[in-house]
């Protein structure tokens, strides 16, 4: 109950800060007025019953304005969203992933200095948001919430080794090439961890991200230094390295592994669980903090913004 609370709560802040582009038109100081205007919102995850509550609330502020919430799927969104919104054929109002920001920023209505400042921003949203959101001082998306990568893993192959959550990432290692079961051609049948490619590692990019950040003197902006070669070889070692091998390239994608029973440990942001859900509704798992390095706790920001469509005729 809480957490639905919460996201209602975020659902509601984020309804009323991207419709900046539209609320003013429809002022009753404004004798232009066109009337009724429609828009369409794209989400990815919320159901309409969740989203209706906070329009119907909204439209008590601006009863002209019309919002039908459409759920999409999660497959080729992103291509989907970003040629629709660049023909001008798309929605109004959409989600984008924060590491999306360079290929959308061309099709984001900024927010005016005068709705919500940069300081406003700044103060309200951590510093990854200003990071990933807005460029050139100019605010093109609000973020719904704050993810990052977590740990989830399967409580039954946990407990078939007596051993406890990894905390740290040598415990990690070590826990999860106890789990790892091989056939007698050495093939992974039951892997202890899913790193080591790009292929079939879904969010790989996150995890070496993390991994970077986490590496004390490693420039995220020289992947050729010392210390990210370092980070390199210790994530691709999941696969090469025969003494903590737990994952192989031939192997199905790390969700589909984990959604199935098959992967121990799988790094991801918590909208993964609902796409676990759907696949194993009988899975088993639970989520702990990604593990860290002797004296830090460092992760990886990775979360979900609305933003205006800067081809919306109600601008």
């Amino acid at each position: 109950m809480k957490k639905i609370i919460i996201v209602v709560l975020s659902l509601a802040f984020i309804l009323g800060f991207i419709f900046w582009r539209f609320g003013p038109d429809l002022s009753e100081q404004n004798p232009l007025s066109p009337g009724s205007v429609n828009l369409t919102y794209w989400g990815l995850w919320e159901e309409e019953n969740l989203i209706l509550p906070i329009i119907e609330e909204y439209k008590k502020i601006k009863p002209d304005v019309n919002i039908t919430y459409i759920r999409q799927s999660s497959t080729n969104y992103r291509t989907r969203v970003q040629t629709q919104v660049s023909e001008g054929l798309g929605p109004d109002i959409f989600r984008i992933h924060n590491s999306w920001l360079p290929m959308f920023s061309g099709i984001l209505a900024p927010v005016p200095q005068e709705v919500f400042s940069l300081t406003e921003f700044r103060n309200t949203f951590y510093p990854v948001a200003e990071e990933t959101l807005v460029k050139n001082s100019s605010i093109l998306a609000a973020p719904i919430e704050i993810d990052g990568l977590a740990l989830f893993y399967n409580e039954e192959l946990l407990n078939n080794v007596g051993l406890p959550v990894p905390r740290g990432w040598q415990e990690f290692v070590n826990t999860a090439s106890r789990i790892t079961v091989k056939d007698g051609n050495g093939i992974i049948q039951t892997a202890g961890a899913s790193l080591g490619t790009a292929s079939n590692v879904d969010h790989w990019s996150d995890i070496v991200g993390l991994l970077m950040l986490q590496q004390p003197g490693v420039d995220i902006n020289s992947p050729t230094s010392l210390g990210a070669v370092e980070v390199m070889r210790f994530y691709t070692g999941f696969v090469t390295d025969p003494r903590r091998k737990t994952w192989d390239i031939n192997l199905p994608s790390s969700t589909q592994m984990f959604a199935t029973g098959r992967l121990a440990f799988y790094l991801a942001p918590s909208w993964r669980v609902h796409e676990l859900r759907q696949i194993n509704p009988n899975l088993n798992f639970k989520v702990a903090p990604v593990p860290q390095l002797p004296g830090r706790n460092i992760n990886w920001g990775s979360f979900w913004a609305e933003g205006v469509s800067i081809k919306s005729q109600h601008q």
